[in-house]
């Protein structure tokens, strides 16, 4: 098979091109290739010989490139939003989630809808008292309490695990 040079560049850009001639050759050895003049013209002098040996083209090999880390800002913690959230919404463990301690949060939350909800069942139902309510309502409180106390700690742990 006769191609001209011409043509032999033309494949180089041209995938469906480059299988027809039988040029066994990836897109980046192509287009490494087209882009360097001489390497293509000793190229296809070779090819066009029909030696039955390409050389390898020089393409200079990719190197890992690092992946950048993906780096996230996320502000600082402030104490007194966090109290401004135990006092408004202490008993949905707001504080808390705004703190990232969302397992002590979820458990707050439970405990006391469970004793609002349980002791609105009671009050608005002629069910006898429940003694074990009133030890949720007691403990979902204390939780409270102590966390009036614990802010400042909670605040520097989230602080200092957002770096």
């Amino acid at each position: 098979m006769s191609v001209s040079y011409e043509q032999f560049r033309y494949a180089l850009g041209n995938p469906a091109r480059r299988a027809a001639l039988g040029l066994p050759l990836t897109n980046n050895e192509a287009e490494a290739l087209y882009s360097d003049p001489s390497a293509s013209v000793r190229f296809y002098k070779t090819w066009s010989r029909g030696t039955g040996q390409l050389p390898t083209p020089a393409v200079a090999p990719q190197a890992a490139m690092p992946q950048p880390r993906e780096v996230v800002y996320r502000p600082m913690k402030q104490a007194g939003i966090a109290y401004l959230f135990l006092i408004f919404l202490g008993g949905f463990g707001a504080h808390l989630f705004y703190l990232n301690r969302i397992k002590q949060a979820f458990m707050l939350l439970v405990l006391a809808q469970i004793g609002v909800w349980g002791s609105a069942y009671q009050t608005l139902s002629a069910a006898p008292q429940n003694p074990l309510l009133s030890i949720v309502i007691v403990f979902a409180a204390g939780m409270v309490i102590v966390d009036l106390f614990c802010i400042p700690t909670y605040v520097r742990e989230a602080n200092a695990t957002s770096r």
